[in-house]
């Protein structure tokens, strides 16, 4: 297969649930393609994630597997619509790492984005100008100033993933010592600061900071995010990000571990009320710092 006709980890994890659906209903991929009228190829394809499916089919499909709750069909039926579109990020292509690829779609339509970070402020919360330091600065793009604007625009194009009708909870646990890295410098970190306590709106989007004084615990082996979807929609999924390559984890088992992982570690963190608090100080302090970098 050609890199671009690779399965998204959106059109594998369809594949896996409407297969899992097809065998709980005892039903073969002959009956099936013979109730869509189509051949057997199409159904594998479908099933191993390297073909989409219509609305008409999936419905024909869910009927067919006996699937009634409202909330899974609504769920499938969404994934399924947008996994058959391009988004925005695609005119990015040639910037873009698969996993990106990937994370943007599934964040598409997520229901809850669980992020935890240990060095930096998540994505879908940084300032423009924090995240042009960190993408010059942290040797993430060498080529061109064109493409360090490409990729900063990228980023912030990302976040209007929260001005949808109705957007994606966000969950973010950030390590303390993320917030305390003066990327850029201070200036452009106590505005960054300042901007992670303006967007935090709960419970559509809550912060916790771990606090450094905890010392070693459960998140020190490094960031993950978690995608959620309706439940029982059967979509969730890990995600272990590094900069040349990301792990996606899809089996069950995987995704819970995970989700306790995350579980523990918030349980360790700071209240959002906490987390303002102690995000308002160090905002103070980066301000105090630049002023006093500015007297002579």
């Amino acid at each position: 297969m050609a890199a671009n006709q690779q399965p998204t980890v959106r059109r594998r994890r369809m594949g896996r649930e409407l297969k899992s659906l097809r065998e709980a209903a005892s039903a073969t991929r002959e009956e099936v393609a013979e109730r869509l009228g189509c051949d057997l190829t199409k159904i594998s394809r479908i099933e191993l994630g390297r073909s989409g499916v219509r609305k008409v089919e999936l419905e024909t499909m869910l009927d067919m597997y006996g699937v009634t709750d409202r909330a899974k069909r609504t769920a499938l039926l969404a994934i399924s619509r947008t996994s058959r579109t391009k988004g925005w990020w695609h005119q990015y292509d040639d910037l873009l790492r698969p996993s990106s690829r990937d994370l943007f779609d599934m964040e598409a339509d997520a229901d809850t984005i669980f992020s935890f970070e240990m060095s930096l402020v998540p994505g879908l919360l940084q300032t423009e100008e924090y995240a042009r330091a960190l993408i010059a600065g942290g040797g993430v793009c060498t080529s061109s100033e064109e493409t360090t604007e490409a990729l900063v625009k990228l980023r912030m194009e990302r976040q209007s993933l929260f001005n949808q009708v109705t957007p994606p909870r966000l969950i973010a646990l950030i390590d303390e010592a993320a917030l305390r890295r003066p990327v850029g410098g201070p200036s452009v970190m106590a505005r960054q600061l300042r901007h992670l306590n303006e967007i935090t709106s709960p419970p559509s989007l809550a912060i916790h900071v771990l606090p450094l004084n905890l010392g070693v615990h459960p998140g020190i082996d490094g960031p993950f995010h978690l995608i959620s979807y309706a439940p029982d929609a059967g979509f969730d999924v890990a995600l272990l990000d590094h900069r040349y390559s990301g792990i996606w984890l899809e089996e069950e088992e995987q995704v819970n571990a995970y989700r306790t992982l995350f579980d523990h570690i918030r349980s360790m963190a700071l209240s959002s009320p906490q987390s303002r608090s102690l995000i308002d100080r160090l905002a103070q302090e980066f301000d105090e710092s630049a002023d006093g970098r500015k007297q002579p």
